[in-house]
């Protein structure tokens, strides 16, 4: 976050935000999808002016006449995908504290004198 100015009370800059929003995608593990998305708009950006809107164009036909199809469909496959992994980490993830939990419990059951954690390290 940006220091506060005497004359403002709260000034972020856009190397502050775009800094923050890099960060935010390396700790949610997209960083490679925003950089993408970051490298077509500068593609885009650089592109003449007259070639821009034949670029969309060429793009809605590409929809239109289904060849951009494989395309589409590989990215909801990945983005599926990558949406079950997530969901399966977290399965296994809850199903190992359990089976911790319960296998400590057991072992305090069988020991009559108390056992320490690893949990504490």
């Amino acid at each position: 976050m940006a220091k506060p100015n005497k004359n403002s009370k709260s000034t972020v800059s856009w190397a502050q935000a775009f800094r923050d929003i890099i960060i935010r995608a390396m700790d949610r593990g997209q960083l490679l999808p925003v950089l993408g998305f970051l490298l077509v708009l500068a593609f885009i950006w650089k592109m003449p002016e007259s070639k821009v809107y034949d670029f969309g164009v060429l793009i809605l036909n590409g929809f239109k006449n289904l060849s951009l199809a494989g395309w589409v469909s590989t990215v909801v496959v990945c983005i599926l995908w990558a949406g079950h992994a997530r969901i399966m980490r977290r399965k296994h993830s809850s199903e190992y504290q359990r089976i911790g939990s319960e296998k400590s419990r057991l072992q305090k059951e069988q020991v009559n004198t108390p056992l320490g954690s690893s949990d504490n390290y």
